[in-house]
């Protein structure tokens, strides 16, 4: 009987990921790990089996990573802490957010950040989640192939046993050799072997290729997940994006009034400065007037009081000639 192997070859893969999300690394830090499964090896139809193993680790990879987006996207809803109004917008884009204190930022940029952090993680997901779908397709269609070749295998082993067995029966009917009927016993009983070893076969085959059917679907329904994942994060980003946008504009309007006051508030101290000084003009010139006012008065003064002592001295020199 002719024996027909089957090789399934499969290249050797790593699923690599680069998330470069403070929300990815805090899930990460939380517990969220084994995003990368390990690589595939090469193996042939006697272990066909054994090829859904590399599946599994392909599908809970997978399934790691689809958790960690939905978790990150639907994080990006939590009530975040109140900072003071109008504060002061970071120069910090969203290319560097793995530089940035989050906590430090203003919600709404805070909110905009993780928003586009949990896009670029559910997208991610969808690009990874496609090649566990095209791996888990390939597996199918493989295993599918190998199945249906070993049934019909199978089905050859049961007609040489059936055939076999008729011509052993015929050979004691017709009373043959001992000889012949001995080697007939003997490749009877071997085609029997075969046929165990062949349905052997065929039902492990057939594990694989349930199993196989049945991540196929996994995979079909985490790229659904993954797509839906995605819409659900456009959303909540360009909404993030809207409520950024907003209290940019808040900010901005907040700052042209902080500087139209400051302006008005530099033009009342210069004319301020400008009346003190007009006032102290003014009063030095009033000090000056009064300062002139004093000297002559004290030299009229001074002549007055010379022209009474005058006086008093004729008065005297008067009395005295009077007596």
């Amino acid at each position: 009987m002719k024996e027909i192997f089957f090789v399934v070859e499969k290249k050797e893969k790593k699923m690599k990921f680069q998330v470069q999300t403070v929300a990815a690394i805090t899930l990460l830090a939380s517990g969220v790990s084994a995003f990368c499964p390990a690589p595939i090896s090469t193996r042939p139809v006697s272990d066909l089996s054994m090829v859904q193993g590399d599946v599994d680790m392909g599908k809970k990879a997978a399934m790691s990573f689809m958790a960690a987006s939905l978790i990150a996207v639907s994080s990006s809803t939590s009530i975040l802490p109140v900072e003071p109004a109008f504060a002061a917008p970071t120069a910090t884009t969203t290319e560097k957010t793995q530089k940035v204190d989050l906590k430090k930022l203003a919600p709404e940029e805070r909110n905009k950040i993780l928003a586009k952090q949990n896009l670029d993680l559910s997208e991610q997901t969808l690009k990874e989640y496609t090649k566990f779908a095209t791996e888990a397709k390939a597996a199918d269609a493989k295993a599918s192939t190998a199945l249906k070749a070993q049934e019909k295998i199978v089905a050859a082993a049961k007609k040489t046993v059936i055939s076999d067995s008729d011509r052993l029966s015929a050979a004691k009917n017709q009373q043959m050799p001992k000889s012949a009927i001995t080697e007939l016993s003997i490749k009877a009983a071997q085609s029997k072997d075969i046929l165990k070893t062949e349905e052997k076969k065929l039902a492990d085959l057939a594990k694989t290729a349930s199993k196989a059917s049945s991540d196929l679907k996994s995979a079909e329904k985490g790229l659904s997940q993954s797509k839906d994942a995605i819409k659900n994060a456009k959303k909540k980003l360009e909404k993030a994006e809207k409520a950024y946008k907003d209290y940019t504009k808040k900010v901005q309007d907040q700052k042209k009034k902080e500087v139209e006051l400051e302006k008005k508030a530099k033009a009342a101290a210069q004319k301020a400065l400008q009346d003190e000084e007009k006032k102290v003009r003014a009063l030095e010139a009033e000090q000056k007037r009064l300062a002139s006012i004093k000297e002559s008065s004290e030299k009229e003064l001074e002549k007055k009081a010379k022209l009474l002592e005058a006086e008093k001295k004729a008065l005297e020199k008067l009395k005295s000639t009077t007596k």
